[in-house]
């Protein structure tokens, strides 16, 4: 079985190339907006090119979604990066969680590669497997220093991550930075005791929470930004 060539490999035409990166960017865009159940259709409408011309390059979704991600992978590693560069240890457990559940409210596709979704697997456990030792040290550290409870665990990274996505994809239409308010009461209960609690963002209004619980049952995220 002979190995697909990358379509961003091929040597094309000048028309042609302006015509995959047009759809290059679109695809980001779309999938940054509507997630990876976004259609070729969509990408064609957004790049402004014929749903065959998207068809012909990408006969496969997988295909684009393996190809374009990985710079908004590569994002979330630098967020672990910057986390562990910090003097201040608590920060950077701070950082941790805030900048990339930031980078993931901007950001359905990513969001959802995140979460498990089988599109690009191999890529995002690629990411896991570089991402895990690092978010472990800035765990790790920040326990040795005292900036965090003793019983606090690295396994918690990952769990509190998915918690606020589902919130965060309830709320992207009716309250889009709900997140931040649930964050803030996790990060006071990652504090060892006897720290000062920081102040909670606002709280929404009982019809709004109404309107998040009905958004998580039909699960249809777009990206807030």
């Amino acid at each position: 079985m002979s190995t697909p060539v990358d379509p961003l490999e091929r040597p094309l035409r000048r028309d042609a190339q302006r015509n995959l990166e047009r759809i290059r960017v679109a695809a980001i865009k779309v999938f940054r907006e509507q997630g990876l159940k976004a259609s070729h259709e969509a990408i064609a409408r957004e790049a402004d090119v014929s749903i065959g011309t998207v068809y012909r390059r990408f006969p496969d979704r997988d295909q684009l979604i393996d190809i374009l991600f990985e710079q908004e992978l590569d994002a979330v590693l630098a967020v672990a990066d910057e986390a562990l560069a910090m003097d201040d240890r608590w920060q950077g457990v701070v950082h941790l969680f805030e900048r990339g559940m930031e980078l993931a409210a901007c950001n359905v596709g990513l969001a959802q590669l995140l979460t498990g979704s089988q599109h690009g697997a191999e890529r995002v456990e690629r990411v896991r497997e570089r991402l895990s030792p690092k978010a472990r040290e800035v765990i790790e550290r920040a326990r040795a220093a005292g900036a965090i409870r003793p019983d606090a665990a690295s396994s918690d990274v990952p769990m509190i991550h998915l918690m606020l996505r589902t919130l965060m994809d309830a709320g992207r239409e009716s309250a889009p930075d709900i997140w931040r308010r649930y964050l803030a009461l996790i990060l006071d209960g990652l504090r060892p005791e006897g720290q000062p609690r920081q102040p909670l963002p606002p709280a929404v209004p009982v019809e709004t929470v109404d309107d998040i619980i009905t958004a998580s049952k039909a699960s249809n995220p777009r990206a807030a930004c």
